[in-house]
């Protein structure tokens, strides 16, 4: 044994001291070992946050990109030839027929107009004219 041994091993206040620098490495160790797990766990929960905002964000643009089947089924826009009769005009057709169309009334005499090649607002009875109405598939 050397001479530095002996005495470590004697004295017993260099044992108390070096008991205490023992602890104190073991108590910065450990402090950093719970630094690096705070990390670890704190670059853990960023990345996992990361992924749900991409996943919310994309699945936000895809929907909005999706169509829903029941609002294509719901309603259809379909043609008929009528027969216009007396005192039939424009609005009391549009009434009759537009149904619960996404445009306003002066819009659906407009389509009509145009399909039937009118130039104004008057028709006649006994002509006949083409035009739109609202279906659903039940009414096929």
């Amino acid at each position: 044994m050397s001479t530095y041994s002996v005495i470590y091993n004697t004295n017993p206040y260099q044992k108390a001291q070096a008991r205490t620098q023992n602890q104190k490495k073991a108590r910065i160790r450990a402090a950093k070992k719970k630094q690096a797990l705070k990390r670890q766990i704190l670059g853990i929960a960023f990345m996992f946050l990361t992924i749900l905002a991409t996943v919310l964000v994309s699945t936000s643009c895809l929907k909005g990109n999706q169509v829903k089947a029941s609002s294509v089924h719901e309603e259809n826009v379909y043609y008929k030839t009528i027969q216009v009769e007396e005192g039939d005009t424009l609005w009391t057709l549009a009434d009759q027929y537009m149904g619960n169309c996404s445009f306003d009334r002066q819009e659906y005499i407009d389509e009509v107009k145009e399909m039937n090649h009118l130039t104004s607002d008057t028709i006649e009875s006994g002509a006949y004219l083409m035009i739109p109405y609202v279906g659903t598939i039940s009414e096929l």
